[in-house]
């Protein structure tokens, strides 16, 4: 990630009252969603599972994401984007894609 995109991910979180971990978590439901358990985004992000709870009840709570318990077992709650979630990740990644690296393909 060259300096450009580090900084334009930083304004873009600011600008969305978004921490550093609360994008990553973000981005990690997009990429394993629609619908993604708890488990298996601790299992993905190395966080444990106490710490990603209270992580995505902040972003449920400002409508970045939705909990659900999964219709055929009750004990396994699914976290999925909202359309404003969805909307921040998207213009993450059009951010990012309209930048060249300064990290050699090689080095990526």
């Amino acid at each position: 990630m060259s300096l450009t995109d580090l900084l334009k991910t930083m304004q873009l979180m600011r600008a969305c009252g978004l921490t550093l971990i609360q994008m990553e978590v973000l981005v990690a439901v997009k990429v394993k969603g629609p619908k993604v358990c708890m488990t298996d985004l601790a299992d993905g992000s190395g966080k444990a599972l106490a710490s990603l709870t209270g992580i995505v009840d902040k972003l449920s709570e400002s409508g970045f994401v939705t909990r659900n318990h999964a219709p055929d077992d009750r004990r396994t709650v699914l976290v999925a984007l909202t359309n404003k979630g969805a909307d921040v990740v998207s213009r993450l990644d059009k951010s990012l894609s309209t930048n060249k690296s300064v990290v050699p393909a090689s080095v990526n």
